[in-house]
């Protein structure tokens, strides 16, 4: 399953990785506080990198993230307890979160 999402989480890498993507907007401290909510938030995903091939994707669990509603606000928390729950979080937001990103980066608009 691993495998399977890792071109997702490759699509995201350059959004939270130092120098990756740079915005197409001013950045101010909004948009810092934003892109760490979303990577909190989205940290399963993006966990599925090179490090995670090495380590065939074992992930230590549970994993408690935030969770954002709607109007993508934090609104409590998400615990992931088995790779069942960890594989279909991932499968669920993968599109959310690049879109999530996008927004912040100033790549497309809501």
């Amino acid at each position: 399953m691993g495998e399977r999402f890792t071109p997702y989480a490759d699509r995201l890498f350059p959004y939270w990785v130092y120098p990756g993507k740079m915005p197409k907007i001013k950045w101010g401290q909004k948009h810092i506080e934003r892109q760490e909510e979303l990577v909190a938030a989205y940290l399963p995903l993006l966990r599925l990198g090179p490090l995670a091939r090495m380590r065939r994707f074992v992930q230590e669990l549970p994993i408690t993230v935030p969770s954002l509603n709607k109007a993508c606000q934090v609104d409590g928390q998400i615990t992931l307890h088995s790779y069942r729950q960890l594989y279909d979080f991932i499968d669920a937001n993968k599109d959310i979160a690049l879109r999530y990103f996008q927004l912040v980066y100033g790549e497309i608009e809501d």
